[in-house]
């Protein structure tokens, strides 16, 4: 987060109000401590929640969803490995904006097998089906799996 800090967010006015930098100040390890699950060749999702501007009158809450520490670039409803989620947005930064949890998505398993060419092309609709990928995220707004490497 912090090398997305560096990079990203170098050039943004009044980077030091940015809600965006306080929340990932708020949740970023201390310096040399970083996490093994946040390392850059992991395949894992991360959830984090805080208040942007915390004491200021634009003071919201924040929730990030990431994967392989980049975020998810979804709109609606998704089903993650470490629970659902749904994306909202605000132009008002007092608002909740971002990833917060969600009334979990009942899927049921099917015996039905994925095939090799729903998994090269990355998606397929339909519920779940024996042999799908555990990292893979349900859409119930289109009722659709997806590779987590297709929502970014």
């Amino acid at each position: 987060m912090q090398q997305f800090v560096n990079t990203v967010l170098k050039n943004t006015p009044d980077l030091e109000t940015s809600p965006l930098t306080a929340l990932l100040q708020d949740n970023a390890p201390p310096a040399g401590k970083t996490p093994e699950y946040l390392s850059p060749n992991s395949s894992v999702f991360i959830y984090t929640q805080a208040t942007a501007g915390k004491g200021s009158k634009s003071a919201g809450e924040r929730g990030i969803l990431l994967y392989n520490n980049k975020p998810i670039e979804w709109t609606g409803t998704l089903k993650t490995p470490i629970g659902t989620f749904f994306y909202t947005s605000s132009n008002r930064l007092w608002d909740p904006q971002g990833w917060f949890p969600a009334k979990d998505a009942n899927v049921q398993d099917t015996g039905i097998a994925v095939t090799r060419a729903d998994l090269a092309k990355g998606s397929y609709e339909g519920p779940r089906r024996a042999g799908t990928p555990t990292d893979w995220c349900y859409s119930p707004d289109m009722k659709t799996w997806f590779a987590p490497e297709h929502l970014q």
